[in-house]
């Protein structure tokens, strides 16, 4: 077990409870953290966790939570950002370099430049989050600090954020030309990537029954199950109303 002190586990969650205690077991298969902070209306976590009520309605409530009580509750150095879908891939792939910046999520591959990254499974330091606390809400907040004040926050207040090829081992999203093997990953649709068909089934059925497949995810969940031959899975998602 890797015991890190200094590190909070942070989840929002307002309806995937499931799902995100998956996520969250993932990850402390092999941390031991200083502490769980969950955000939800119901405490999904582990006997010990810290639980705020909060009712979280769509994804921007769930992100206004990063942005107003993360940075008042977190009292580590840096907190573990995990999404219901996201969780680790290879334990073993664990760096203790993911804690040296202020910011580590998987690279976008469509950017050139400032492409580090997706915040669903990120590592964030809390003078980071302090920081954005000054600024006004965006709801696409990953983006928002990564590209739209990277400059910036570099600048103004010293924030580094991890170079591309450790964040490609961090975590995947959407891989990169000759991804390398990685630690967590983040999005529905790699679900089908990382799990068995039977594995996959069970997590699908986890799923809330007002998930629409009309979610854009959905539909690339869809290319990833064609392409591994998941054709339960695929019935599964056409009967979804």
């Amino acid at each position: 077990m890797i015991h890190l002190p200094n590190l909070t586990i942070v989840m929002t969650d307002g309806g995937y409870n499931a799902l995100s205690r998956l996520a969250l077991d993932s990850v402390l298969s092999h941390i031991v953290p200083g502490k769980i902070l969950i955000y939800s209306p119901q405490n999904f976590g582990p006997l010990g966790s810290y639980h705020v009520t909060a009712q979280i309605r769509s994804e921007e409530d769930a992100l206004r939570l990063l942005q107003t009580a993360v940075p008042r509750d977190v009292t580590t150095s840096h907190f573990f950002y995990l999404q219901w879908d996201s969780g680790v891939i290879d334990p073993q792939m664990f760096d203790p370099a993911f804690l040296q910046y202020d910011y580590i999520g998987a690279p976008w591959p469509w950017h050139p430049t400032d492409n580090v990254g997706n915040g669903g499974f990120s590592i964030r330091s809390r003078h980071l989050a302090q920081t954005m606390a000054g600024f006004p809400f965006d709801k696409r907040e990953d983006e928002y600090i990564c590209r739209t004040h990277r400059r910036f926050l570099e600048a103004g207040y010293g924030i580094r954020f991890a170079p591309i090829d450790l964040a490609a081992r961090f975590a995947i999203e959407h891989p990169l030309p000759n991804h390398p093997p990685t630690y967590g990953y983040h999005g529905l649709w790699n679900f089908a990537r990382f799990y068995t068909e039977d594995d996959l089934l069970y997590r699908l059925s986890l799923l809330p029954s007002w998930f629409k497949k009309s979610r854009p995810d959905s539909a690339m969940l869809i290319t990833s199950c064609q392409q591994r031959g998941y054709n339960a899975a695929l019935t599964m998602i056409e009967g979804w109303t």
